[in-house]
């Protein structure tokens, strides 16, 4: 968990090994809501979530995230996952 004084909001980050799976987005929104709700003071911005994976499946990652209201999604340069 780290703070971004620049953007006045918390930033959480889950790093996982392995290929994406539905169950990260979840755990993930689970710790961003919590940050929101006993953290995050009145003049804070919502919290951010990275979600840093090995290999994501483009579809799995689709509808894993299809009820986030501002989720954004970006991919690694294939060089840079070896």
């Amino acid at each position: 968990l780290f703070y971004n004084y620049h953007l006045h909001c918390f930033v959480v980050f889950e790093l996982k090994v392995g290929d994406f799976k539905p169950e990260f987005a979840g755990k993930l929104n689970f710790y961003i809501n919590t940050v929101n709700e006993k953290i995050k003071g009145a003049d804070d911005k919502p919290t951010i979530g990275v979600l840093l994976c090995k290999t994501p499946n483009k579809t799995v990652v689709k509808y894993s995230l299809l009820t986030f209201t501002e989720a954004s999604l970006c991919s690694l340069p294939a060089y840079l996952n070896e």
